[in-house]
């Protein structure tokens, strides 16, 4: 989730895309993303499984603090629109 959200707000503030527009191209990251992790995954079984999947939940936080010139760091990443409620 964390990897879509970044991929969508980095397209819309550094790219001033649409923010619904954006959404396919952070299911395709976030897609290729999950296949890059769990296609090596599907080897592990047992504990050896739930240490991989506790180690993505780990790394993945780190890498905005990580790419902060790109993310924001801890501040985070501001949109270049705000989202309406019109579409509720």
């Amino acid at each position: 989730m964390a990897i879509g959200g970044y991929v969508t707000a980095i397209m819309s503030h550094d790219h001033h895309t649409n923010l619904i527009a954006t959404l396919p191209l952070a299911f395709a990251i976030t897609f290729a993303c999950g296949v890059l992790v769990g296609i090596p995954a599907l080897r592990l079984s047992g504990v050896y499984l739930a240490l991989a999947t506790f180690a993505l939940a780990v790394s993945v936080p780190q890498f905005p603090l990580k790419f902060s010139k790109f993310t924001g760091g801890s501040n985070g990443i501001q949109t270049s629109e705000t989202p309406t409620h019109i579409w509720l």
